[in-house]
């Protein structure tokens, strides 16, 4: 087998895993959201939606951003938010041009990012 084929392999084999790690992660969350009161239900809606009006109507942050500093959550949350649907709601509610300077600025931070942390390596 040649080591095109035994990536390509490794690849859809990590794709089945994170399916199933995201089919019993949404396995959890339904039994969690069923098992709660209507006014414990009711208070995880109010403040989910208040964060995300506050991250993507309010201060037209990016993805990432509502994710990491709105909702405080850590790299991880990323594909949960994908899987959920927030993605797709998050760039249905910023216009394409909008969007498209928003991930423009988000790539240009990442480069900065990235050039400040080989420059204090090479000062090492």
């Amino acid at each position: 087998m040649s080591n095109h084929n035994e990536f390509i392999k490794a690849m859809q084999d990590l794709g089945d895993i994170i399916d199933e790690d995201l089919k019993e992660f949404d396995n959890e969350a339904t039994a969690w959201w069923d098992s709660l009161s209507y006014k414990d239900r009711l208070r995880a809606f109010y403040i989910v939606t208040k964060k995300i009006k506050e991250g993507d109507l309010k201060i037209r942050g990016s993805y990432r951003k509502v994710l990491y500093e709105i909702f405080d959550f850590k790299p991880d949350a990323y594909m949960i938010g994908m899987a959920s649907g927030y993605m797709d709601i998050h760039n249905s509610i910023i216009p394409p041009d909008e969007l498209k300077s928003i991930k423009e600025e988000a790539v240009r931070e990442y480069a900065e990012s990235q050039a400040k942390k080989e420059m204090d390596q090479n000062e090492k």
